[in-house]
């Protein structure tokens, strides 16, 4: 079932937290409805994912079983990361949600250990750092957060993450190098 098209990507898509079907559906460019349908059901079967209520919308989750997928896929996107085009060009499609899924799992340490905020386009995520060890989660950073950063659209975020240039040039450089965008060495990441 894990070998079937679509199935590790969505199962990527939900390591961060819980999503919504057109969330998901938004996310997977390319998946039909129907075929993103059978993905899920099959992934329920198998004790993966499960539905959940979050208040008036059901959202899909990963399960324990499901969790424990998270090594092999941040492992898959590590290794491809390298192959991906650079941020600038035109055949560039990464979502940023992705990418820093990717991020995460390439992180190189030397981060003080603690909550790190990125809004993309309104899209709250926090990337945990603990024991040396970073992981994507949904929604916004805790009470006090090491750095907070907001991107207008993912366009801003790609460049950011390409040149590190805000007000806090130094934290958002420390950042990117731990942190480098896929595709890009650590170097290429702080290049300003």
């Amino acid at each position: 079932m894990l070998g079937e098209r679509w199935a590790l990507l969505i199962v990527r898509d939900l390591l961060p937290g819980p999503r919504r079907f057109g969330e998901l559906f938004d996310g997977l460019p390319g998946i039909s409805t129907d075929l993103l349908t059978a993905r899920l059901r099959s992934l329920e079967e198998i004790g993966a994912i499960e539905r959940r209520d979050l208040g008036r919308a059901r959202a899909y989750a990963l399960t324990e079983d499901g969790e424990a997928l998270r090594p092999v896929v941040e492992t898959l996107a590590s290794w491809g990361s390298r192959l991906l085009p650079d941020p600038g060009g035109a055949e560039h499609r990464l979502d940023h949600r992705w990418a820093l899924a990717s991020m995460t799992a390439g992180y190189r340490g030397g981060l003080a250990d603690g909550d790190y905020g990125i809004e993309v386009g309104g899209d709250a995520l926090t990337i945990v750092i603990a024991d040396d060890r970073a992981r994507l989660v949904a929604g916004p950073a805790g009470d006090e957060p090491q750095l907070e950063l907001r991107f207008a659209t993912p366009a801003e975020f790609f460049g950011r993450a390409a040149t590190a240039q805000t007000a806090d040039v130094v934290a958002e450089r420390r950042f990117f190098t731990a942190l480098p965008l896929p595709g890009r060495s650590p170097a290429d990441g702080a290049a300003g």
